[in-house]
């Protein structure tokens, strides 16, 4: 038969063991936890990155055409706003050399600005339109501005350089 200090011992122990086994079992539980929520976080990493390739590959694929209000020059430009097509008309042919630059410019400064509404759009309908990184990836395009209508009929004034002798477009954003 144990003995008092026997049975205070063998007590002793088994509590221990109940207390070691319940924290085995915390321990277990928590780190399934963490690993649900790692599993679950991994996922939504994985989802936004598809989605966001996605849109890298739908804004890749825009382009926005404009021309000029009398047909004589059209200008598409990419997502970026890069001219990745010119066409000049026999009107255009016939315009001074520094009328047709400034129809060309205007016209893809207009196309860049139609790129980037866009963009605007399709990042603002996935991201939300108070996104910052939407906010953010669309500033780019402001460089292009939105020209008024009012202006878009009528060619700027253009500049001399007199280092070079000719005449150099030098469109200020303001006035666009």
């Amino acid at each position: 038969m144990p003995t008092g200090v026997e049975q205070r011992g063998f007590c002793h122990v088994e509590k221990w063991r109940r207390t070691m086994a319940q924290t085995q079992r915390e321990i277990e539980q928590a780190a399934a936890e963490a690993q649900a929520q790692f599993e679950e976080t991994a996922r939504h990493a994985r989802e936004k990155a598809e989605r966001d390739r996605e849109i890298a590959d739908q804004v890749q694929k825009l382009t926005a055409t404009m021309s000029s209000p009398n047909q004589e020059v059209t200008v598409t430009v990419n997502h970026s706003g890069h001219i990745i097509d010119l066409k000049i008309s026999q009107q255009g042919m016939a315009l001074p050399a520094s009328e047709l630059s400034q129809l060309i410019m205007k016209s893809a400064y207009q196309a860049g600005a139609k790129v980037g509404q866009e963009v605007r759009s399709i990042l603002h309908q996935t991201w939300g339109a108070g996104s910052s990184l939407a906010a953010h990836t669309t500033s780019a395009y402001d460089f292009f501005g939105d020209p008024p209508a009012a202006e878009i009929e009528q060619p700027h004034q253009t500049q001399t350089d007199s280092s070079w002798g000719g005449s150099v477009l030098r469109p200020s954003r303001g006035s666009w």
